[in-house]
Order: structure tokens, then C-alpha cells, then sequence
């Protein structure tokens, strides 16, 4: 069975699309539920939107299915050396800059919610400190540090010269993280993240999809990362139930997954008209910065202004104060950066488009 891969547009839009849809999703979990609902984060409670914020959790997943494919993009065209310059220019300076407004907001604002060290921050700012066992600055960062693991998965692909294997190696990956899912071993469990390993694949295999069109192969192994995705996404819900006190419904859970593999189907099959036509640049753009910043930063700009005030005016208030920041951040100081690094190191990365 096969269908003609579709032809490669310029820009893929609706990944850019996706990653705003993704990083709103997240922010509405931490405004709208998590905040208040546990972890002391926040005195502010939004209970409005509750019911369906506490499962904007869900677009991180989203945001590594698109991890999957862009990054599949990018190191199906570049040596090994290129593919780190492309990650290092796209990952640090929005890191940078996000991280460094975190810890000066911590120091001003923090109360005694929210601390930081400048020992801990400076370590951050390496991208390193996961790997050193030092708390980021902002817990919302550990996704960071799961993205770079798929890296690291990625870059042992192209130092042996074998991406042209990549399909063999993700269901390796795949049947890894099967047998290491629940168990113990923090070394291996690290190194393969096979709690989310099945959300990297499906995009990396769309991507493939994409590419070289549908074949056998790639359908039964979208078809196993949809189901081990689905498993470990359930298997987490008890532990979310405890956490923090209120029901999640495994139904919504899978009906919002399968429409995450829905979407990113119809964009491997070139299907997602009105939305793949339109331009939405500027939204993917401010997404990364987006995330980096709103989390503790949000949190205490609640804390200050609480209970002066609407609490509707003052929810969409600091929504909208993240999206002009992190336009902001992205125009006046990450573009800037990008293009210092990228004058540094001599060579613009290969195939960063959607990266």
C-alpha cells in the first residue's frame, strides 16, 4: 500500500500553527488549574475554565510529536556538526534570555513560593543542568531536557552515518521503551524516555509520511506509537487524580490524542487546507519564548496583583502580557542573538525551516 508523498512546501505552516495551539493549551493548564489546584504555585484560582484546562497538559505531547518531525526534517539534510549548530542556534538564546528574566523576576517577586539560586541559574543557562542534577529556574523547562534526549538519540544516527536506517532504529526505540516503561532504571529510562518516546516516533514516522508516502511499515509502527501513546498517557491519570484532587476522564485523554494524530496525518499528507494556506509565522515564532516564560513568571505576577481587580481582567491580562513579551523577546533579543551565533559559528545551519 502507498500514496505519492506530497511536495514540500517552503514553510510547512500549520506546524507553526500547531506550536500556538500547543503552548496556549499549556498556559491554560498552569493558569487556569495547576496554580491552584496544587504544588502552592499561586494564590489566584480561575475556576472558569477548569473543567477543560486541566488537560492542557496534553500540548506538551503535541509538542513533541511535532519535535519528531521537524527534527526528522532537519537531520535528514545535515552532517552531525550542522545538526547540533542548528539545535544549539534555535535552543539557547530565547533559553537565555527567557531563563535570565525568570531569575531576576524570582529575585524581585518570588516571595516564598519561588527561589533561585545564581549558582543554579547560571548552570541553567548551559542547558546542562538537568544532566548535573540542578532544579531549573522554572520547572516548566524539563520538557527541554526530554527534547534534548531525542537529540542526543538522533545525533548517535548521524555520527554513524545511518539516518538512512531511521525507520529501523524507531521501532527499536519503540520496543525499548515498551520494556522500560514502569520499570526502575533511571539510567536507561533517561537516556530513552520511553514515557514519551511514542509521541517523538508517530511525528518522526509522519515526517517519513511525508516524505516517501505510506507504506506498510510506516502504518504499523504509527499504528503501535499511537497505542503505546495512548497506554502511557492513561497509565499517568491515577497518579494526576491523587495529585491533584480532582477526576480526569480517560475518554477526553484519548479523544484528544487522536486528534493530535489526526492532524499531523492530514499534514503529512498535505490535507490540512484553509489552515496550511494561511501564514502563521509570527504565532510559531513567539511559541518558544511563549513557553520559557510563562509559567513562574505568570505565577507571580498573579501573586502581586491578586485580589485587586476582575480576575477575568486579570487572567487575560497576563495571558495577553505573555503573548506581547514573548513577540518581543523573539524581535528584540532572540532574532538578534540567532544571527550573532549564526555570524560566530560561520555557516547557517542546514534545513532549519519549522525547526
Amino acid at each position: 500500500m502507498s500514496i505519492s508523498p506530497s511536495t514540500d512546501r517552503q514553510r510547512i505552516s500549520e506546524i507553526d500553527f500547531y506550536r500556538f495551539i500547543a503552548a496556549l493549551s499549556v498556559i491554560f493548564f498552569h493558569y487556569a488549574f495547576r496554580g491552584a489546584a496544587a504544588d502552592n504555585k499561586t494564590i489566584f484560582s480561575y475556576s472558569d475554565y477548569m473543567p477543560f484546562a486541566k488537560y492542557g497538559y496534553l500540548g506538551v505531547e503535541l509538542f513533541f510529536m511535532i519535535s519528531g518531525f521537524v527534527i526528522l526534517l532537519t537531520a535528514s539534510r545535515a552532517s552531525v556538526i550542522e545538526f547540533i549548530r542548528s539545535r544549539a542556534i534555535r535552543l539557547y538564546p530565547a533559553f537565555w534570555v527567557c531563563s535570565t528574566i525568570t531569575f531576576i523576576c524570582t529575585l524581585l517577586l518570588g516571595g516564598e513560593r519561588f527561589s533561585a539560586t545564581t549558582g543554579q541559574f547560571l548552570t541553567g543557562l548551559t542547558l546542562m543542568g538537568d544532566f548535573l542534577g540542578v532544579r531549573p529556574v522554572d520547572g516548566v523547562y524539563w520538557s527541554i531536557f526530554v527534547e534534548i534526549r531525542f537529540y542526543l538519540l538522533i545525533c548517535v544516527l548521524l555520527i554513524f552515518r545511518q539516518m538512512h536506517r531511521v525507520e529501523g532504529f524507531l521501532l527499536i526505540w519503540l520496543l525499548v521503551s515498551v520494556v522500560l516503561f514502569g520499570r526502575h532504571d533511571d539510567m536507561l529510562r533517561r537516556m530513552f524516555i520511553p514515557d514519551y518516546a511514542a509521541f517523538f516516533i508517530a511525528g518522526a514516522i509522519f515526517w517519513q509520511v511525508r516524505r516517501f508516502g505510506f507504506s506498510m511499515f510506516r502504518l504499523g509502527l504509527l499504528f503501535c506509537s499511537y497505542a503505546f501513546s495512548l497506554y502511557t498517557s492513561l497509565s499517568v491519570l491515577e497518579k494526576y487524580r491523587a495529585h491533584y484532587s480532582v477526576e480526569f476522564n480517560g475518554v477526553v485523554v484519548v479523544l484528544v490524542l487522536t486528534t493530535f494524530y489526526m492532524l499531523m496525518a492530514l499534514t503529512a499528507i498535505n490535507k490540512m487546507g484553509f489552515i496550511a494556506r494561511r501564514n502563521w509565522v509570527a504565532l510559531g515564532l513567539l511559541t518558544y519564548p511563549l513557553y520559557l516564560l510563562h509559567q513562574n513568571v505568570g505565577y507571580m505576577v498573579f501573586n502581586a496583583l491578586y485580589p485587586m481587580g476582575s480576575p477575568h481582567a486579570l487572567f487575560w491580562g497576563v495571558v495577553i502580557l505573555m503573548l506581547c513579551s514573548s513577540y518581543a523577546i523573539y524581535r528584540c533579543l532572540e532574532k538578534p542573538l540567532v544571527l550573532l551565533l549564526r555570524n560566530i559559528s560561520k555557516h547557517k545551519p542546514a534545513a532549519t525551516r519549522n525547526s
